[in-house]
């Protein structure tokens, strides 16, 4: 884990999430929401200025870009209609310089302010949610950085606008993923959720070949180097969320000597296998759930009876109910079990929007109305995508997994006493990687990044998709790490956490202040 960012595909991690209207983005993957809320800041002085960045006015663009306005851009929102546009070729292979390239598309916002500092390049996550469309539609938000920074993003190779784009799947094939049970509910189903794994894998080898060799987040680093170059700044100032934390934290760790100020928010941590992601966002998950059922039993109109442990128990057998038997609608649209759980799960990104959505619809659903939620589970809510191939080419390069099919049943039953909601079909989930055609040779590993700038690393209490452990080893390994944890629910913080946070990033951003080395942030009013 963004366009009108209905989430941080997971990861940020875990399924990857989609913007509203979107293709497919976090799930875990991990997406950004509106920026609610902006603090102004003070002037800048020259000397913060030289240590934020390049300073001064907007490099010549005689680096290889060439800029122009963007197509379309009378349809964008006020403020975004002077978004120019530009492509960066990229070698498939960089041992290969002259062979085969990506192109991908580039969106700058220049400062609007007077004292600008420099281009501040932002990852919304995913992995596989476009950059261009997520500062296309929400570079608004970042209006605050932007007085200060050209804002800049892109779409990493095989993601969205990129030639080639990793898109394996059609709407068909994706629809029959989703409507799949959350868990196999018989061996026909195992066999099935398998077979389907394994037409996952070869229909993105059979498409794509040799390039699906070459989309992992080391060569996005080369790649984030490259753009870096082009746009002339002597340092890399980065603002990632959710799985941009990862590339953002791997970029430090190869190229610490061009490390500036980073921001990096819902972080992952890089020295968790696949595995290990899954299962951390299965237990985040199931604890996010009960704080949705707390929550709900504090309104008069939650359908959850009892205690927060009756609501789950709830929640679980609608969930199964739906495995054994999907509900169809009168067009023929399906609610599975794995639609309905993707539904639960999309519930804990945002709330407390994305809670009263979910509740709306649970009174129905619990009574045997399936409709509602039917609706609900073919629209923008459902941020969580476990066809999502552009998130797998990467994460399934990047992460280490075996290459058997033969635990998943004994990770199913072992998550499951972890995480009874959501640890069965995460375990079940990772099938496609561990048939994955290409194989990273680097394994997961900590970062250090000695000698970088620093790096503020946010967590959220609550986060369901990168779990705040995830953000705490993050910040422990890094050598320049600063670290804010906001006691908030959902995923990401800056822009949903409140003036502790968002002053934070901006000070550090904008003003060149380091904050603690460990800052708590409250949930309510920070």
């Amino acid at each position: 884990m963004s366009t009108t960012a209905a989430v941080s595909r997971n990861a940020g991690v875990g399924a990857p999430v989609r913007p509203a209207g979107g293709r497919a983005g976090t799930e875990p993957a991990l997406r950004p929401g509106r920026r609610w809320a902006t603090i102004a800041v003070g002037a800048l002085t020259a000397a913060v200025l030289a240590a934020c960045g390049s300073g001064g006015p907007a490099p010549p663009d005689s680096s290889g870009l060439e800029w122009r306005p963007c197509a379309g851009a009378a349809e964008d929102a006020e403020g975004l209609r002077d978004a120019e546009c530009a492509e960066l070729v990229v070698p498939r292979d960089r041992s290969r310089p002259d062979g085969p390239s990506f192109t991908l598309p580039v969106l700058r916002l220049r400062a609007t302010g007077e004292h600008r500092i420099g281009s501040l390049v932002i990852n919304p996550g995913g992995p596989g949610i476009s950059g261009v469309d997520y500062l296309r539609t929400e570079g608004d938000s970042l209006s605050t950085l932007r007085d200060r920074y050209d804002l800049v993003s892109f779409d990493p190779r095989g993601v969205g606008g990129s030639d080639p784009s990793i898109d394996c799947l059609d709407e068909a094939q994706e629809a029959e993923i989703r409507d799949r049970p959350s868990v196999p509910v018989d061996p026909e189903d195992e066999r099935a959720a398998i077979d389907s794994a394994r037409t996952i894998a070869e229909s993105c080898r059979d498409r794509f070949g040799d390039w699906l060799a070459h989309v992992g987040t080391a060569d996005v680093v080369q790649d984030l180097e490259q753009l870096r170059i082009a746009l002339g700044e002597d340092r890399l100032t980065y603002l990632g969320f959710s799985y941009g934390t990862y590339l953002g934290a791997r970029y430090a760790a190869t190229h610490p000597d061009r490390t500036g100020r980073m921001v990096l928010d819902g972080a992952m941590d890089p020295s968790l296998d696949y595995d290990g992601v899954r299962r951390d966002q299965a237990v985040a998950m199931d604890r996010a759930l009960g704080r949705f059922v707390a929550d709900c039993q504090l309104e008069t109109n939650c359908p959850l009876e009892g205690d927060v442990a009756d609501g789950l128990d709830q929640l679980e057998r609608l969930v199964r109910t739906l495995d054994r038997q999907p509900y169809t609608g009168p067009d023929g649209r399906r609610l599975s079990g794995g639609r309905a759980l993707a539904l639960l799960q999309s519930a804990t990104y945002f709330p407390p929007r994305t809670w009263d959505g979910l509740r709306g619809v649970l009174g129905d659903a619990l009574a045997g109305r399936f409709q509602p939620m039917l609706e609900l589970a073919h629209g923008p809510a459902l941020m969580v995508n476990p066809a999502d191939t552009e998130y797998l080419a990467v994460l399934c390069h990047d992460l280490e997994t075996s290459s058997s099919t033969d635990d998943l049943q004994r990770l199913a039953a072992e998550w499951r006493a972890l995480a009874p909601i959501d640890g069965p079909s995460r375990a079940w989930g990772t099938a496609p990687c561990h048939v994955w055609p290409t194989r990273s040779a680097e394994q997961p590993a900590p970062v250090r990044a000695v000698g970088a700038g620093p790096i503020l690393v946010i967590g959220t209490t609550h986060d369901p998709a990168t779990p705040v452990g995830w953000a705490r080893a993050l910040a422990g390994q890094l050598d320049t790490s600063h670290y804010v944890e906001w006691e908030g629910d959902g995923h990401l913080a800056y822009g949903r956490a409140g003036p502790c946070v968002n002053r934070t990033v901006e000070q550090f951003l904008l003003e060149g202040v380091d904050p603690p080395r460990s800052t708590t942030c409250p949930a309510e009013g920070g």
